[in-house]
């Protein structure tokens, strides 16, 4: 049953188990936020284009660099399809992984995995957002399911041993 708006709020990552569907943008990325902002040690992003309306945003590179600076245990990975918009616009996670590079690790996904359409994120091995479609909003959502977080885990590993850094994220030296 998907709670009423907002009632998200109150979930925990690694407590609440309870699935539930979001259709807007807004709250995908509220979404997203909310639970990145409850890991304590590890985020894994699987994402077409950095998804420059939920990653983007302040609040979220906030985030991110809480998590990457927690400590030396802590890490976030992150498989991107086009890094060419991302390059192209610029986007605000690109100058953190580069100060963070020790934490925050970006890899373009191999070409023979270029026809996987979904997104997710996975945090702490237990919280999960997934979209079927990765250009779309609409998600499926729990806090606490570790059983889909590792078979999305299985999957993700298995793209990133396949899957190298992208030279158009480099920091260029000048």
């Amino acid at each position: 049953m998907p709670p009423t708006e907002g009632a998200w709020i109150e979930c925990q990552l690694g407590i609440t188990d309870r699935k539930f569907e979001i259709e807007s943008r807004d709250e995908l990325r509220m979404i997203s936020q909310h639970m990145a902002a409850q890991a304590r040690q590890s985020l894994y992003i699987y994402t077409r284009d950095l998804d420059p309306k939920l990653y983007d945003t302040e609040a979220f590179i906030e985030t991110l660099s809480r998590l990457a600076r927690r400590s030396k245990y802590c890490f976030i990975q992150i498989l991107l399809l086009d890094s060419d918009s991302v390059v192209k616009n610029g986007h605000r996670l690109i100058p953190l992984q580069q100060r963070l590079d020790t934490y925050i690790k970006i890899r373009k996904v191999d070409e023979k995995y270029k026809d996987y359409v979904s997104a997710f994120m996975v945090a702490d091995d237990r919280g999960v957002i997934f979209r079927q479609f990765g250009d779309r909003h609409e998600a499926e959502v729990n806090y606490n399911d570790p059983s889909q977080a590792g078979n999305l885990l299985k999957q993700f590993t298995e793209i990133w041993e396949m899957s190298a850094p992208d030279p158009q994220l480099r920091q260029l030296y000048l």
